[in-house]
């Protein structure tokens, strides 16, 4: 009987999906099998990143949770130099059966990234005339640079053939939850700025260095190499240096002109947001092998918004609720940062247009329109040096939030002109 009960519920679930697809237009049966286990291993991230955020707001003073944002957002900039954009290059490639791609880009990824090192180092010199706490801090960091962007490469492999299973699901929660482990234990270990980046990075490279060496046994990639994704790389890793650096001036421009406390203030206010959008984010190891195929072609601007109508109504009911929930949720979870509840539901009007630039931006990389990628992301750090900078020094925390609304309805403007400009509609 409960057999019977479980096909049915199965056949009627079916049903569903193949109507929503015939309406519009989308796979969601691809999706559905898709996006389950990934999001399962993304709510555990999640929860597990939201408990890091938690005991750094509440056991560690703001002073010291501000270095630690200002820390990571150089790091995030020197991390360039391991050539970020390889990473969505060997996925492409992988997918399309070029499996050797993926060792051939973390060799090439480990050898650039010692740049970044010693631009670390120079760093670490710079501060030891400052500031000892964050000479020391740039210093070892230093040392993890090559290799923090490196290690996620062999994971792309589940992804890259499209496994969306119960095991990698499994695997992904290990990761998720031994990288929260670590960092909680350096956490309760000491509570210093070293301690707490230190314990950081370890925990990044670490588990998915590991997690790496395991995919490799377990699913043997093939050597198959291909040219066109190490140059294809080159390109869009210039791309992603120029996203990295405007993406994290704003953090540093918030310390030097504000100060650390500031930027933890603004970090805890952004960081339910941004936990949310990499929720989102997981689409893009769905849409990735899907776009990326030559029979895939870009939909008319009608259609294509039809197909994401859905999403959007589920994601404004979101925002909503995130406005009117968090007073309370913070009250709670974040006591001694309530001066950040107005700032996070100001932030939260980036949902809706984060999720569709996410997509336009997918398709862009998947189609390998190099000239359109580097485009949008000129346009998008012109904008950023333009209004972030100025709008902190005149207007603050509120100044930097509306210049990143701004920057972002820009972007998903002009994607969406590049894409389906030519479209007959």
């Amino acid at each position: 009987m409960n057999e019977f009960v479980e096909y049915g519920i199965k056949l009627v679930f079916k049903r569903i999906l193949i109507i929503l697809k015939n309406f519009f237009k989308i796979d969601f049966t691809y999706f559905a099998k898709g996006a389950f286990w990934l999001l399962v291993a993304q709510i555990a991230g999640l929860a597990g990143s939201m408990m890091i955020t938690w005991m750094m707001a509440n056991f560690i003073e703001k002073s010291t949770y501000g270095y630690y944002q200002y820390v990571l957002a150089i790091v995030n900039i020197l991390i360039i130099a391991s050539l970020p954009g390889m990473n969505i290059s060997a996925l492409r490639s992988a997918s399309r059966g070029f499996e050797g791609t993926l060792k051939k880009v973390f060799k090439i990824k480990i050898k650039w990234g010692f740049i970044g090192c010693l631009v670390s180092l120079l760093i670490a010199y710079y501060y030891s005339y400052h500031n000892r706490e964050l000479a020391i801090t740039f210093f070892v960091s230093s040392f993890f640079i090559p290799f923090l962007d490196t290690t996620r490469v062999p994971i792309s492999l589940l992804a890259a053939r499209k496994l969306f299973n119960l095991e990698s699901a499994i695997l992904n929660y290990l990761i998720n939850i031994s990288i929260v482990l670590v960092v909680i234990a350096g956490l309760i270990f000491s509570k210093s700025l070293l301690a707490i980046v230190s314990f950081y990075l370890i925990a990044n490279i670490g588990v998915r260095w590991v997690a790496g060496i395991y995919i490799e046994k377990r699913y043997k990639p093939n050597n198959i190499t291909e040219d066109d994704a190490i140059r294809h790389g080159w390109h869009l890793s210039l791309i992603q240096a120029i996203v990295s650096i405007s993406g994290n001036i704003g953090n540093i421009g918030l310390a030097h002109f504000l100060g650390n406390i500031s930027l933890a203030v603004y970090a805890i206010a952004i960081g339910p947001i941004e936990q949310i959008r990499s929720l989102i984010g997981i689409n893009d190891l769905l849409y990735m092998p899907k776009f990326s195929n030559d029979d895939w072609e870009i939909p008319k601007f009608r259609e294509f918004f039809i197909k994401i109508a859905p999403f959007v109504v589920v994601l404004v009911a979101v925002t909503a609720c995130y406005i009117f929930l968090i007073p309370y949720l913070f009250k709670y979870i974040f006591p001694k940062y309530m001066d950040a509840v107005f700032y996070s539901q100001l932030y939260s009007i980036m949902l809706v247009p984060s999720a569709i630039g996410m997509v336009l931006n997918n398709i862009i990389k998947s189609k390998m329109l190099i000239k359109e990628q580097h485009l949008i992301n000129y346009l998008n750090s012109a904008l950023s040096f333009v209004l972030n900078i100025p709008a902190i020094y005149f207007f603050g925390i509120i100044g930097l939030i509306f210049a990143t609304i701004i920057n972002k309805f820009i972007e998903v403007s002009v994607l969406s002109y590049m894409l389906f400009a030519n479209k007959k509609h």
